[in-house]
């Protein structure tokens, strides 16, 4: 029971997690709950500590485990993108776990990141470690990079091909 001794260290300031906690493996062992219950339940308590969720694993069966999308990093680095909009940073553990609680598929999930995120180029392409093949982010280049493939080389071009179409306009005056 070194786990449970663990997750009320980790929760230790916030007693009403604890006994929800507590609730959950009570009724998920008198059986009034089923294992979907429980596994939603203990990702909501620890979204936050994904090193729990890693050790709770352990007690389900291969395969039944809850997925581990991001690790506590990249979660720090959400809330650190968001200092005083906390609700960006629920709303991102909220897309986690109805993700892995497989009540949103891959296309929802990522949409509604890269609109969260659309603003943190950082965060959008950190998000290509954990993302599967095929789902991948790619983001145009900045503004300055854009040009110089795109723009300033059709700016250029552009010109160069008005200046031969003015030349060959005043040889054509010029011939009559």
């Amino acid at each position: 029971m070194e786990f449970i001794k663990d997750v009320k260290v980790v929760l230790q300031d916030k007693k009403e997690k604890f006994d929800d906690f507590m609730k959950l493996l009570h009724d998920f062992r008198a059986k009034r709950i089923d294992r979907r219950v429980i596994k939603e339940g203990i990702m909501e308590l620890l979204k936050e500590h994904q090193d729990l969720i890693s050790r709770f694993n352990i007690f389900l069966p291969p395969g039944d485990e809850i997925p581990l999308l991001f690790p506590t990093s990249f979660a720090t680095a959400v809330k650190v993108a968001f200092p005083y909009k906390m609700e960006k940073y629920d709303e991102f553990l909220k897309l986690v776990v109805d993700y892995n609680a497989k009540r949103i598929d891959m296309r929802v999930f990522k949409e509604g990141l890269m609109e969260l995120f659309k603003d943190h180029k950082d965060l959008l392409l950190g998000l290509n470690t954990w993302l599967p093949e095929g789902h991948k982010i790619s983001l145009p280049l900045d503004g300055d990079e854009q040009q110089g493939d795109d723009g300033l080389e059709l700016k250029y071009e552009l010109q160069v091909d008005e200046a031969a179409a003015a030349l060959k306009d005043e040889e054509k005056d010029d011939e009559q």
